[in-house]
């Protein structure tokens, strides 16, 4: 949330706040009665939102440790959920198909945007705050003009496994992540503008990155030998592989500027990577299962990671 601080959502149904310096907790939250399979946090570092298997969704205030906000779910277990990055509502993705808006500053329940058959499992917001893109396990894609709920594009019979929908650094271009490649589609005509193919398949929902600035994709792979591709979303580009762990990548993350990459792998290791030239800066090892979630903090010098083995390290590195 903020400076120094890392913040770990559980299936203990708790999220916890970090002193990366320390090493200490700096806070606790409870409120959610199932795991916490969700969080997101504000662009301003204010608030923390989580969603959880009990169908609720809760906001938690970064500088009291208190919780603010709470909504009460549809019924449905939340899959996904984003912040708007005007700061103003959240969407939730769920089970039943629908897309759900919420409202932050009264805390209470907007509408619903219908139209999936199969659950939702990705939802993104646009940068400029007004469209929302969610897909569904139905293999379908729909995005909204979220005030009016006017369709701008819908696109059915993906001919393969969906895992991640996203916007690049406009907002008039919409991003698909499918097994084995990545799409985008054009907003006003419908048209699809290009695809890249990964030297792999994606090695599961942690394992795709964007950076910051919307313009470049880190993907983790599985049944490769180059475990990551950096691909440029504005050219459509692969500009470079990466190759170093012994099996298939499960988590990826960037820092703020995009220069450095962190990968965390079935292997058990965690590897930091210079985007610039593409070499390999560090590799961490520690966990005694796969690693299935990090991140690094913008400055680049503290790298989290958890793991099937129900730890979470904190590294301090050098890049």
């Amino acid at each position: 949330p903020k400076p120094g601080q890392i913040t770990t959502a559980s299936w203990d149904n708790s999220i916890r706040v970090w002193n990366t310096y320390t090493r200490r907790m700096l806070s606790e939250y409870h409120g959610h009665n199932g795991g916490i399979n969700r969080i997101d946090i504000s662009n301003d570092s204010r608030f923390i939102v989580s969603g959880s298997f009990d169908t609720d969704i809760r906001f938690w205030e970064t500088r009291s440790f208190v919780e603010v906000g709470y909504l009460e779910g549809d019924g449905s277990v939340m899959q996904y959920l984003a912040y708007s990055p005007d700061g103003h509502f959240v969407a939730t993705a769920h089970d039943s198909g629908d897309v759900l808006i919420w409202n932050v500053e009264g805390y209470r329940y907007i509408k619903t945007l219908e139209g999936h058959s199969g659950r939702v499992v990705s939802v993104a917001i646009s940068p400029d705050s007004e469209k929302i893109a969610a897909i569904s396990d139905a293999n379908t894609l729909i995005v909204w003009d979220w005030e009016s709920e006017e369709e701008l594009l819908e696109i059915d019979n993906i001919a393969s496994r969906l895992y991640m929908v996203l916007f690049g650094a406009d907002d008039d271009h919409v991003y698909v992540a499918l097994k084995e490649s990545i799409r985008w589609y054009d907003l006003e005509t419908g048209e699809q503008l290009g695809e890249v193919f990964y030297d792999g398949e994606i090695g599961g929902n942690n394992s795709l990155a964007i950076s910051d600035d919307g313009t470049m994709l880190l993907a983790g792979l599985r049944g490769s030998s180059d475990n990551l591709n950096l691909i440029d979303l504005e050219t459509g580009d692969v500009v470079m592989e990466l190759e170093g762990h012994n099996d298939g990548v499960l988590s990826t993350a960037f820092t703020a500027d995009g220069k450095i990459g962190v990968s965390g792998s079935w292997d058990n290791s965690i590897r930091v990577w210079n985007l610039e030239t593409g070499d390999r800066i560090h590799t961490l090892i520690a966990h005694s299962e796969r690693v299935s979630s990090v991140d690094i903090t913008d400055d680049g010098q503290f790298v989290t990671s958890g793991s099937n083995d129900r730890s979470m390290h904190l590294w301090k590195i050098d890049t």
